[in-house]
């Protein structure tokens, strides 16, 4: 019997340096790990900003009569919206507490000064005794 031979293994060929051709290659060249020249084909993918896109479906009229069109109604206020009567009624009885405070607080420092200080008093002369000053000789 004939030795029987087997057909040799299929040789894979090396892996590219490079990614598919929509992105960027990995080996700028040289096949070191330098950034991208400016020469690179690839460069537009890398600084073009990236732009994401919602589908929305096209907005079609209100159902009624055909041929006439339906006035938007107004929007409904704000619920962040205040009233300008509450607003005012806040801002002067704060003024009014304010003004309050600050008179008690001038009451309180008139009233805690400390009196000015009274002169001392100058001795007295001792009392003259009975016999006189001539008398102790």
């Amino acid at each position: 019997m004939p030795a029987r031979r087997m057909p040799a293994p299929p040789t894979l060929p090396p892996p590219s340096p490079c990614l598919p051709r929509d992105e960027a290659c990995a080996g700028a060249g040289s096949g070191s790990n330098e950034s991208l020249g400016a020469d690179s084909p690839y460069l537009h993918t890398l600084t073009q900003p990236i732009v994401v896109t919602v589908p929305r479906l096209p907005t079609r009229p209100p159902k009624g009569i055909p041929g006439r069109t339906v006035r938007p109604e107004p929007p409904p206020p704000a619920p962040g919206a205040l009233e300008p009567a509450p607003v005012v009624a806040l801002v002067v009885a704060a003024f009014v507490l304010g003004a309050a405070l600050a008179a008690g607080l001038g009451l309180v420092c008139a009233h805690s000064v400390p009196a000015p200080p009274v002169p001392p008093r100058e001795p007295r002369p001792a009392a003259p005794s009975p016999g006189g000053p001539n008398e102790a000789a």
